[in-house]
């Protein structure tokens, strides 16, 4: 998936970043330990790259396409929330000039069908945990301010602490 991703930005460095991602050993050593990552980062390749497909055709399959993809990655792991709301930074740079699809209706489109495919796992919470703790109270490790949440969020994608100011700090600039 790395292959057909990477072709879309230049066929040169298609095959390059498939070798360097096949071959780091970081990627490995994180896909033998996190279960879910390997899932992940494959659901996350074929989201970015139907995304990008559809940036390009305006095609509202693909727009469909991307929402499933999507909720499919936030039910396997609550890390890929970032990623999704990252990857809609992409919205404010178009590939072709001559096919204008509407920003705000797909923006609006994409995330609402990515809640509606969502809303089933809401309404299991919701009616099968009335007023009650999902996870469990006397557990020290679930205490959590909504820094300690965001901090775990980010170890997620980079274990330690200047790489992690490193890495959202060239997140964010991004788009500058």
């Amino acid at each position: 998936m790395i292959y057909f991703l990477s072709r879309m930005f230049s066929p040169k460095i298609a095959l390059p970043c498939t070798l360097s991602l096949t071959f780091m050993a970081y990627h490995i050593s994180l896909s033998q330990e996190g279960r879910s990552y390997a899932l992940l980062m494959f659901l996350g390749m074929l989201s970015l790259y139907f995304f990008l497909t559809y940036m390009k055709t305006a095609k509202l399959g693909y727009l469909i396409l991307v929402s499933f993809l999507w909720a499919i990655m936030i039910l396997t792991s609550y890390s890929a929330c970032l990623f999704v709301l990252f990857v809609q930074i992409l919205w404010f740079y178009w590939s072709r000039e001559d096919i204008r699809t509407p920003r705000i209706s797909s923006i609006l489109a994409i995330n609402l069908l990515t809640l509606l495919l969502l809303l089933p796992w809401f309404l299991f919470l919701l009616f099968n945990y009335p007023g009650k703790n999902i996870t469990d109270p006397y557990d020290p490790r679930f205490l959590l301010s909504l820094k300690d949440i965001v901090y775990g969020l980010i170890h997620d994608w980079t274990p330690h602490l200047p790489l992690m100011i490193i890495s959202a700090t060239l997140l964010l600039l991004f788009p500058l």
